[in-house]
């Protein structure tokens, strides 16, 4: 007798839970956002206005795209890493990073928005002796531009 009413309730539930009224489909590209409330910052070191606007006004989360760096090295071991950075450092002009990815450290660089720069990049710094140096496909900060020292 308990399971049967425990049955008959469940499937009572389950009836009476079902709402054919409400539309449970959602169409991201008609949702309006209101724009956010930004608390309204008071510097007393910059006493102009038109500074203080300027730098709200700037939008800096665009300043990043998809796009190719050069890796150079990947090591288990930061120092190798860090070695390696300051040489690049004195070899190009473009920017040179370390990214952790675990367990490894991997030295890249350039900034590079087009393949075809990325390429360049590689064929120079397998002249220069690294020979693993290949192309990966990530995020890259916009406008740097690629140049070996000479």
């Amino acid at each position: 007798m308990k399971i049967y009413l425990t049955i008959i309730t469940l499937l009572t539930t389950v009836i009476l839970g079902q709402d054919s009224t409400r539309n449970e489909f959602f169409d991201p590209s008609i949702l309006i956002e209101p724009e956010p409330n930004w608390p309204i910052i008071i510097n007393p070191v910059v006493q102009d206005s038109m500074v203080i606007e300027s730098i709200l006004g700037s939008d800096n989360s665009q300043s990043h795209k998809t796009g190719y760096r050069i890796q150079v090295l990947s090591t288990e071991l930061s120092s190798e890493a860090d070695s390696l950075q300051k040489i690049l450092a004195q070899i190009v002009t473009d920017s040179v990073y370390i990214a952790y990815e675990v367990p490894n450290y991997k030295v890249r660089v350039g900034d590079f928005i087009n393949r075809y720069e990325a390429e360049e990049l590689q064929k120079e710094m397998i002249k220069l002796g690294y020979r693993s140096a290949w192309i990966i496909r990530t995020r890259v900060e916009v406008n740097q531009e690629k140049r070996i020292k000479n």
